[in-house]
């Protein structure tokens, strides 16, 4: 309980993304639903990017870190990323793209872990048509590179 909020925010990144598989296929079958929410990350330990957001954001709030969705296009396709408010900055980060699709299991990367909106765009995001661009994001101190690096 006493780290700085950016170990907190690191620990469930990782977390997430060692123990939750993307579903490519997003199949209609009993679990599909929860491939869009919280409890298809934190319970069924599949989702897409929406639920890898979903469960991310839950529990960011749950320690106290302010965090909020972010929708738009990566690649040219539909996506949801966040942002996440560490003393006063905000960041971006985007927990789908940082979870390695396939084998081998139990690995993360940090390469989108708190990007300023100028860097995302820079990695093909975009929040332009979106009805929720969510915060400028401007912080650099606690970019994974800065801080951890």
């Amino acid at each position: 309980a006493d780290v700085p909020a950016v170990v907190k925010q690191l620990l469930i990144y990782d977390r997430i993304v060692i123990d939750c598989n993307y579903n490519t296929a997003a199949v209609w079958d009993g679990l599909a639903a929860d491939n869009w929410t919280a409890y298809g990350i934190i319970i069924n330990k599949q989702g897409v990017c929406e639920s890898y957001v979903e469960a991310f954001q839950l529990l960011c709030l749950k320690v106290g870190i302010s965090c909020t969705g972010i929708t738009g296009v990566a690649d040219g396709v539909e996506h949801k990323w966040c942002a996440v408010l560490l003393e006063g900055e905000w960041y971006c980060c985007d927990i789908a793209f940082d979870d390695p699709l396939g084998p081998p299991p139990g690995e993360t990367r940090h390469d989108y872990f708190n990007l300023t909106t100028d860097q995302m765009t820079a990695l093909k995001h975009s929040t332009a048509g979106s009805e929720f661009v969510g915060p400028q994001c401007s912080g650099t101190k606690y970019s994974y590179v800065n801080y951890f690096g």
